[in-house]
Formats: C-alpha cells, sequence, structure tokens
C-alpha cells in the first residue's frame, strides 16, 4: 500500500530530513579547527547572523519538494521539479538592512544564470533600492546581484550544477550573501535535494540471465 505523501511541514525545515544545506549548517556549528570539514563560506557566514531557519523558510516557498515514492511506500529523495516543466532555477539574495535586521527576497520563475560584470550592493544599499522598486523592477535586482556574484572560479561547478539538476530534474538554486559595508559578496549553487529515508526491498536483488 501506498504511503500518503502529504506534507504536514516541508522537508527543508524538517531537522531530520538530511540535505546538503544542513550538513553545511552542521560543519559551522561544529566549528572545527584546521583546514578539513569546514563549511563552505556563504553558510559559514549565514550560521554567524543566525540566518539558518530564515534560508531553510526561503528555500521551503521557492523550492517545493515533491517525493519520490520507493519501495513499501517509501521515500528516497525528495526533488523540486522545475515548476513550468523545465528551466526554472531558484535565485536567492540574502542580507541586513539599514536597520540590522537579516532578510531573504528571492524568486523561482528564473533561467540559468550568466556571469556579468557588474558592481554588487552593499546588503544595506540593496534593501533601501529594492523597497522603493516595483516588482519588475526588484526581480531584475536580484537577478543583478545573483550574476554579478559569480566569479570565473564558479563556472566549472556551475556547469556540472546545471547538467545534475537537468538529469534529476530538479531546480538549482543560487545564493548570494551580501555584506553590510562593501560590495563583497559570497555566492554558492547547490541542488534541490532532500535525502528521504533510504528505503530497501532485499527481496529484489537478483543476479541472473534475461531472456
Amino acid at each position: 500500500m501506498i504511503k500518503p505523501t502529504r506534507q504536514l511541514k516541508s522537508p527543508w525545515i524538517d531537522a531530520n530530513k538530511t540535505n546538503l544545506v544542513r550538513d553545511e549548517f552542521q560543519l559551522a556549528k561544529e566549528n572545527l579547527p584546521g583546514d578539513y570539514f569546514q563549511p563552505l563560506p556563504v553558510f559559514k557566514a549565514i550560521n554567524q547572523l543566525g540566518g539558518e531557519g530564515l534560508l531553510y523558510r526561503g528555500l521551503a516557498k521557492l523550492a517545493p519538494l515533491s517525493p519520490l515514492v520507493s519501495y513499501h511506500g517509501d521515500v528516497s529523495v525528495w526533488l523540486s521539479p522545475p515548476l513550468s516543466g523545465m528551466g526554472n532555477t531558484v535565485f536567492i539574495v540574502m542580507g541586513r538592512d539599514s536597520k540590522g535586521k537579516l532578510r531573504l527576497v528571492g524568486g523561482n520563475w528564473y533561467s540559468e544564470p550568466k556571469h556579468r560584470t557588474g558592481k554588487n550592493l552593499t546588503s544595506v544599499e540593496f534593501f533601501e533600492s529594492l523597497d522603493g522598486k516595483t516588482p519588475d523592477e526588484q526581480r531584475e535586482l536580484v537577478k543583478d546581484m545573483i550574476e554579478f556574484s559569480i566569479q570565473e572560479a564558479d563556472k566549472g561547478y556551475l556547469n556540472n550544477l546545471d547538467s545534475y539538476c537537468e538529469y534529476f530534474n530538479t531546480m538549482p538554486i543560487y545564493l548570494v550573501l551580501l555584506d553590510t559595508e562593501t560590495s563583497d559578496a559570497l555566492f554558492q549553487g547547490f541542488p534541490a535535494v532532500v535525502q528521504g529515508d533510504r528505503p530497501s526491498d532485499m527481496s529484489q536483488e537478483y543476479f541472473g540471465e534475461i531472456l
């Protein structure tokens, strides 16, 4: 019998569900010395700002997850298929505004970002500009911050990310954390994937010739 898949809360928010973002935050909390097992810089910085919960809420809204039901009705993995059928990506910008409040804005209708030359804003400048714009202008401003933040060193793994997400039909997520005082920004891309229950069915193991 297939188990019901209605979600009481998003797997992004469920602390019992493993995903790459939660793993990075766990490394940041462990604060291990040395060069090994260090979190990616953007997640380390968000953790220091107390923004883990805000990011999960953003992911739950912008990258809604659907279960891949496997053996015995258990969920093998959660994915976020493109909302229009293909091509959607998630853009997220985070930072503190002039009042020191940590904010998140983003969308899931974007297409694959392209590296562009341009100067990022500080997070204070960004949110001051955002609050004075129309929705269409806000969407373009978020796109600018994402694409201006991509560095040459990012291009290799972003190509792999795009291929991976297209193959498994889940959206890539592009995250930028803006700095309050400088135009420096922390950028990271990752797939919309949350691990499920790792179900098994040993009765289907087989070796032999297929006729």
